[in-house]
């Protein structure tokens, strides 16, 4: 028997050893100081930061502080620095905060104080100038409590927590929804009032996506007709009665939810209903507004997502004007097509926007006129522009993230070029992910970076990206009580024999070259996402790395069809979703046995969730020769049994290519299987329903095929919704069937007493 506390303790241990080396800014209303807390939570400071030297001092003196909690709360804070982290400037010279009301840090716990209506935390201003500490009245903390945004709702989707309340500009109104229909609640007294009375179950109202007006006159919204949708049964199989949901849901070609767009004056509530051409089924989502109100923006697309257009909508008529548009043959960046375009892409002249497009074959940012006349293109290259920063309309420049490295597309840098396209430059030069946020002014960014090999840390750049001072550096001392080695970015080639893929090589803690190991290959391969490590504590690096601990070679690779390397890197997918996965992911297994004697070809094994689930058994079937063992965890097997609009896009419609949609589905093939299936999935999976592993039991009956199967009731894709037990549960039967096939050689300290061990 193998014990396994160890490999399912490994994530949550490497996170506890990197220390620091994230700042959260706060800057200071005169825009010359920025504040970050350090040492959290056992001896917090708060740091000061002038911007144009990078002069470093303490915010506050933690023991003058803390006297006078005691003094005015009659409250002992614990630990030895201030017992907060976060707080808000009220001023240039005072700040707000919060402290958890601790029983046993209490001088006097009959002491007259002034606690915030859930009787947990005191809120309190501190002046730094003067150092005086003023609790704040309740009345006003239950004000500033009434304008918190209320969760609406649960989401649908796994890890989808579903639409909160959205506040309007001028702080009155939270936009919400009662049942089928949204509501606006009153910040002064909670009272809440409908907004619409038309919603039914079956054809609700939305806040989910809905924009206020900058006048906070009108919010755009929409409006989603379930009723053409199939219904899809959760069952909860705990109760002691069974409990059935029925849930509107798509398959692949069939009938979508209708959706409308609107715009409500809150005033009159009355909802003005908007005229966009196109596809009866298509997709609508606001967009943004003109800064004057007068005009609502909004997307539409269709399910095959060949067309993305942006409409300007007259708020008063509903009458709309195409503004932008973008086509393509393929498909316009799949399912995550709908955040190509933000609300900050309207420049704040109200006369121009910002459009991304992959016309060039590379997704950039196009400069246009909200009349629709195109300006001219201001990002450039044969790299992916990401998102947008910040905009400087006085000096003209656009300030966004890329993968601008050519010789590392992964890695994501800081960038800055001319609204008209010149004088492009990368702030950032460390390899690895910055992730900047901008100061006011644009004068300064802080920004927090790290790479496969270099722990976080946040540094404070000038605007043309030099080096102030580093803020915060991480404390990984820790990591030395971990067993681990370091992973190992490496390059192989695809199947075409030309294009190059990138990928990452973890190798056991005792690593000896001149043994042999048994393999595992993380899959992923879906249109959504690069998985591959890039970052310094990455998730699925860390649990690679866990995984390369029990004694395995672990390795991952993104193949063509994945996004981020440009649009025929990424249409390698389209029609033929089935194919070209098992192509790239057996070439390049096939490379690295080749380079690495001590990776056992007799031995491989091949792991994911969702698509990587679907591309496990893939490679099992279709490459039996080269992968032997696999554990596919909530997958999909048939393409036609999946969601509509996670696919769509990718394939078309069944009706489009048949052939492809039949050549797709692993039940029929799965006379092939020879290898050691593992299966996994959760009962209330609506990302990739139950039911899918269902057929795929009977498929496997039918061929007369051994399989292993975990099925965890009530759990969700990402088994969030059913106890971390569930995800611990999940990982161990993923390790414990690879330990039975594979046979590593185990740790010693996980064998139990009488295990055999190999040799």
């Amino acid at each position: 028997m193998v014990d396994l506390s160890e490999f399912l303790a490994f994530p949550e241990r490497f996170a506890r050893a990197v220390r620091g080396g994230i700042a959260a800014p706060t800057f200071a209303p005169d825009g010359k100081r920025l504040c970050f807390a350090e040492g959290a939570p056992d001896h917090t400071v708060i740091w000061e930061v002038e911007l144009a030297t990078g002069t470093k001092r303490p915010l506050i003196d933690n023991a003058r502080l803390r006297a006078a909690l005691e003094g005015e709360c009659g409250y002992r804070a614990p630990f030895a620095g201030l017992p907060f982290s976060t707080f808000e400037f009220r001023g240039d010279s005072t700040i707000r905060f919060s402290v958890e009301r601790q029983p046993d840090g209490l001088l006097n716990p009959a002491a007259s104080v002034v606690l915030d209506p859930d009787a947990r935390t005191w809120v309190l201003d501190f002046d730094l100038e003067t150092e005086d500490l003023r609790r704040v009245p309740a009345v006003e903390i239950a004000a500033r409590r009434r304008a918190v945004a209320k969760n609406v709702r649960k989401g649908v989707l796994a890890s989808d927590p579903g639409p909160s309340e959205l506040p309007s500009p001028d702080g009155v109104w939270l936009l919400g929804e009662q049942g089928p229909n949204l509501s606006l609640r009153a910040v002064s007294d909670d009272r809440v009032v409908l907004l619409t009375t038309t919603g039914t179950d079956d054809h609700p109202w939305s806040v989910d996506g809905a924009m206020w007006s900058p006048d906070s006159c009108r919010v755009s919204v929409t409006r989603a007709d379930t009723r053409p949708c199939r219904r899809l049964p959760i069952v909860n199989w705990l109760k002691v009665d069974e409990e059935v949901t029925w849930l509107p849901f798509s398959r692949v070609g069939e009938p979508l939810a209708t959706m409308a767009g609107a715009v409500i004056d809150v005033r009159l509530r009355q909802p003005v209903t908007l005229e966009l051409p196109g596809e009866h089924d298509q997709m609508i989502f606001p967009a943004g507004w003109r800064h004057d109100g007068q005009e609502a923006y909004f997307l539409t697309t269709d399910r095959r997502q060949k067309y993305l257009r942006l409409y300007a909508v007259d708020a008063a008529t509903g009458e709309s004007r195409l503004v932008c548009e973008e086509r393509q043959d393929t498909f316009i960046l799949g399912i995550r097509g709908i955040t190509r375009f933000s609300p900050q892409g309207i420049l704040r002249d109200d006369s121009r926007l910002l459009w991304f497009s992959e016309r060039d074959g590379w997704r950039h940012l196009y400069l246009y006129g909200t009349d629709g006349v195109e300006i001219g293109q201001v990002t450039s290259g044969e790299f992916e522009t990401l998102d947008i920063v910040a905009v400087d309309l006085d000096g003209g420049t656009l300030v966004f993230t890329a993968h601008s490295d050519l010789d590392r597309p992964y890695d994501v840098h800081l960038c800055r070029v001319g609204l008209d396209g010149t004088g492009f430059a990368q702030l950032t030069q460390l390899p690895g992910v910055h992730n900047p946020i901008p100061g006011p002014g644009l004068t300064h960014f802080v920004d927090v970076h790290s790479a496969i090999d270099r722990p976080p840390a946040t540094d404070l750049l000038t605007c043309d990206g030099l080096v102030v001072t580093t803020l915060a550096a991480a404390d990984v001392s820790g990591l030395a009580d971990l067993p681990l080695a370091a992973p190992q970015p490496f390059t192989a080639l695809a199947a075409d024999g030309e294009t190059v893929l990138y990928g990452v090589l973890y190798t056991p803690p005792d690593f000896d070259p001149s043994e042999k190991y048994p393999v595992i290959e993380e899959i992923y391969g879906g249109p959504q996402i690069a998985v591959q490590q890039v970052g310094f504590a990455d998730g699925r690096g860390v649990l690679a790395m866990a995984k390369a601990a029990m004694g395995f070679v672990v390795y991952t690779v993104d193949g063509r069809g994945t996004p981020e390397r440009g649009k025929a890197f990424q249409d390698v997918v389209y029609g033929r979703f089935h194919e070209f996965h098992v192509e790239d992911h057996r070439h390049v297994l096939e490379q690295l046995l080749e380079r690495h004697p001590f990776m056992d070809g007799t031995r491989v094994g091949v792991t994911g969730g969702s698509w990587g689930g679907y591309n496990t058994v893939r490679t099992l079937v279709l490459a039996p020769e080269q992968y032997h063992v696999g554990a596919a965890v909530c997958p999909v097997y048939d393409l036609e049994d999946h969601a509509a609009l996670a696919l769509e896009p990718y394939m078309g419609l069944p009706v489009d290519r048949p052939d492809a949609f039949r050549a797709g589905s692993s039940l029929v093939m799965l006379d092939r299987l020879v290898g050691k299936l593992l299966m996994i999935h959760g009962t209330s999976d609506v990302n990739a329903t139950f039911s899918a592993t269902m057929k795929m039991c009977d498929a496997l009956a039918r061929f007369d095929k051994e399989y292993d199967l975990v099925v965890l009731p009530g759990s969700d894709h990402h088994f969030v919704n059913g106890g971390v037990y569930n995800q611990r549960f999940a990982q161990a039967a993923v390790m414990r069937h690879f330990i039975k096939h594979l046979s590593p050689r185990l740790p010693a300290n996980m064998v139990a007493t009488g295990s055999k061990r190999r040799r």
